[in-house]
């Protein structure tokens, strides 16, 4: 069942709106934050994601509804809610224990891109048309290509980040090709 209610389907994206201002603080601090503390980036978005997923378990709790939202390109139910919090708390957890190593920590902008792809995980599990499937995919992808080779001293991370990219770039052709055929043989994107 779609709705059109506007408060149900931003209630609905909260986790998200809240991942896109915590994205946007990140850059911020990230770029004031430079010489501080650099464990504080890491405690920070650890905290914030752990916020984030009490805030959807208070206010963006789906009960055993199912509905899609936004024009039928997100699916509102129990199972997305349940993994949304799955990749909330996993995220936080990565946080947490990263920022306790010297050459992730230093690196300040791995926070961003972590609460980045985590961003994409949420979508990932909402999404009920393959246009967002492959949106919220490339939202998880493009951060992990930069997370793998990030360590530019060390070969193994470099070459590690190329063949990420490579690889990804090879399956994400072949996946819109196969989106292109489904679509052609249903005559639509949704799921």
């Amino acid at each position: 069942m779609m709705t059109t209610d506007l408060s149900f389907m931003l209630r609905a994206i909260l986790p998200e709106i809240c991942l896109t201002v915590l994205i946007l603080v990140l850059l911020v601090l990230s770029m004031i934050h430079r010489a501080a503390n650099p464990r504080f980036l890491g405690w920070f978005t650890s905290i914030s994601l752990a916020v984030i997923a009490v805030v959807a378990v208070i206010f963006s709790n789906p009960g055993s509804n199912v509905q899609l939202i936004w024009g039928g390109m997100l699916r509102f139910d129990a199972q997305g809610f349940l993994f949304r919090l799955l990749f909330l708390t996993g995220a936080s957890l990565t946080a947490l224990f990263t920022c306790t190593d010297e050459n992730i920590s230093a690196k300040q902008e791995y926070f961003l891109l972590l609460t980045v792809s985590t961003l994409g995980m949420s979508l990932l599990s909402s999404a009920a048309d393959m246009m967002m499937l492959f949106l919220a995919i490339e939202t998880i992808s493009f951060p992990l290509y930069i997370m793998a080779g990030a360590k530019l001293k060390d070969e193994r991370s470099t070459e590690a980040g190329i063949k990420y990219f490579l690889f990804g770039a090879t399956s994400s052709a072949l996946m819109l090709y196969g989106f292109s055929l489904l679509y052609g043989f249903a005559g639509t994107t949704r799921l």
